[in-house]
């Protein structure tokens, strides 16, 4: 994801992203990428246990991954008009936290499943 961040300003103009647009694009990636961290540790330790039916796992986990697009894409367009104090940049942070503290439990209860019994 940084190096995502990193290349904005040089994809926005081709895709006719406005300076203040562009900054909430990136900020609101800063404010989501914790809790996409978690979502995708979570899922790799759901299924580094996996043979195969990896893909059915990232279906059935893709859900969690809902909320912070939709308050991250509302959260990069209310940027221009609010900053970083609009209700949705509150939202996306207050997600991102909580997916911090529940993925970590989480991820270390998979792969405590994953190894089964000492």
């Amino acid at each position: 994801i940084l190096p995502l961040i990193a290349i904005i300003p040089l994809l926005a103009p081709l895709i006719g992203l406005g300076s203040k647009l562009m900054l909430g694009v990136v900020f609101s990636l800063l404010v989501g990428l914790p809790g996409l961290a978690a979502y995708a540790s979570f899922t790799a330790a759901l299924l580094s246990a996996q043979r195969g039916n990896g893909v059915l796992g990232i279906i059935l986990t893709a859900p969690l991954l809902i909320p912070l697009l939709i308050f991250g894409i509302e959260a990069a367009l209310i940027w221009p008009e609010a900053g970083l104090g609009a209700m949705q940049f509150r939202i996306l942070a207050g997600l991102s936290l909580i997916a911090l503290a529940v993925g970590g439990l989480c991820t270390f209860a998979a792969i405590a499943a994953n190894r089964g019994p000492r």
